[in-house]
């Protein structure tokens, strides 16, 4: 729980140029944004939906869009992509999977979703990466 709140408040502080507003730990925006960030935590590599993150903190889907980027600066879908592309890096780098296993293990819902997504992010596709060339 800890560690959720502190990433969020890290990520919530690094938009440069944009003024931060100082969430105190009793502030409920700042309690839905860790409840949703858990969720898309636990549950990034399935099929995950707005509904199902807002759900998991007790909102509506619009309302837990807007706290959502309001505490964590980044979309609910952006921050899903950046949990799957890290867990698609981790295991491009620590096994020796196929792509296709590697898009699916990590939440991908197609290969061609994978490595458009993968190699805007990276600047390289998941096969150079992993042999630690860039394009």
């Amino acid at each position: 729980m800890l560690e959720i709140q502190a990433r969020v408040r890290r990520l919530a502080r690094a938009t440069v140029g944009d003024p931060v507003h100082r969430y105190a730990g009793d502030d409920p925006a700042l309690h839905q944004a860790v409840s949703m960030a858990r969720h898309i935590a636990r549950h990034f590599r399935e099929p995950i939906t707005v509904a199902d993150v807002a759900a998991a903190a007790n909102v509506h889907p619009t309302y837990a869009m807007t706290q959502f980027r309001k505490v964590v600066r980044t979309t609910i879908g952006d921050y899903v992509k950046l949990h799957r592309l890290a867990e698609a890096r981790r295991l491009l780098v620590t096994t020796d999977l196929p792509a296709s296993q590697v898009a699916a293990a990590a939440g991908f819902g197609s290969i061609s979703r994978f490595y458009r997504v993968f190699t805007d992010a990276c600047g390289t596709t998941p096969a150079r990466f992993r042999h630690g060339r860039a394009l």
